[in-house]
């Protein structure tokens, strides 16, 4: 995913990448501004959605181990937490 920082006081992002299969939203998508926390939100629902793609469908069981899910989506959450800014971060000691 390609993100361009824009000039502002706030930190906001353009999303210059496609989110989804569909073309029509992905026009609108490119051309909305998001803060690095909408976008760590993104990635975070991204990532969930692309490992578990199957459930709902007819016999979506999942293939892995509890541990190994558990893994998986800790990562991801790590990788969330990371990315988030909290009034906290700004905030002197």
């Amino acid at each position: 995913m390609t993100i361009s920082k824009l000039t502002g006081q706030a930190d906001t992002y353009t999303i210059g990448s496609p989110l989804c299969a569909n073309n029509s939203l992905n026009s609108i998508l490119t051309h909305m501004d998001y803060t690095k926390n909408e976008i760590a939100l993104i990635n975070l629902i991204s990532n969930l959605n692309k490992e578990f793609y199957y459930f709902g469908e007819e016999g979506d069981l999942i293939p892995s181990p509890r541990w190994e899910i558990r893994e998986t989506v800790d990562k991801f959450v790590s990788q969330f937490m990371q990315s988030i800014e909290s009034e906290r971060d700004f905030q002197d000691d």
